[in-house]
């Protein structure tokens, strides 16, 4: 799948997407809930633990986890990408 598909998927534009990758844009409540929807996993896997808020070392591991997610998102949609290329053959 790529970005516009998933774009077009969770209701939003690529931009939006890119924005929010970039961390030039937050991600709407609305947002994190249809994109979770999309990738078939609960709302709470695409947020950090709520006790990183208090702890000094957490942006570090919030970069980490984001780009953690990044490539996980790649993956996902590289995935569904081949599936649907898979399912389009037989």
């Amino acid at each position: 799948m790529t970005q516009e598909e998933f774009a077009r998927k969770i209701g939003v534009n690529v931009s939006t997407l890119v924005n929010i990758e970039n961390d030039r844009q937050g991600a709407t409540l609305s947002f994190l809930y249809r994109t979770a929807r999309a990738l078939a996993c609960d709302v709470t896997d695409l947020l950090p633990p709520v006790a990183d808020a208090f702890d000094e070392e957490a942006p570090a591991r919030h970069k980490q986890l984001e780009e953690g997610l990044g490539e996980w998102l790649d993956v996902l949609l590289e995935q569904e990408a081949e599936a649907a290329t898979a399912g389009g053959e037989r």
